[in-house]
């Protein structure tokens, strides 16, 4: 069960930093 919390947690923060860098993209465009 540990392993299955930790591989969703990695998941989880993955899918957070991914939707981040799309922001930071976002606001790159909106700079230029």
């Amino acid at each position: 069960m540990v392993y299955l919390f930790d591989l969703f947690y990695i998941l989880t923060n993955n899918l957070v930093y991914l939707m981040d860098k799309d922001k930071v993209i976002d606001k790159l465009m909106l700079t230029f």
